[in-house]
């Protein structure tokens, strides 16, 4: 999760494509990485599928300038 977290604040300032290929390599490896628990497995299912579920807007914030990448204030 704090890799997650680490590409999605793009401190390195890349381009969309490039955090969501970043991100979409992160995925893959915890596809294929094994859970060491039950819980542990389902904390990542649920991340993967609200992941997926946000995956199209996900990056739009590193490609146009001042667009926030959050709106929680």
């Amino acid at each position: 999760m704090r890799r997650a977290a680490h590409l999605l604040s793009n401190d390195n300032k890349l381009e969309a494509s490039e955090v969501r290929q970043s991100y979409e390599m992160l995925l893959t490896e915890m596809d294929h990485t094994p859970a060491s628990s039950e819980t542990l497995a389902a904390m990542l299912s649920t991340f993967r599928k609200v992941t997926a579920s946000y995956w199209s807007g996900l990056s739009h914030c590193y490609d146009i300038p001042d667009l926030p990448r959050m709106n929680n204030e």
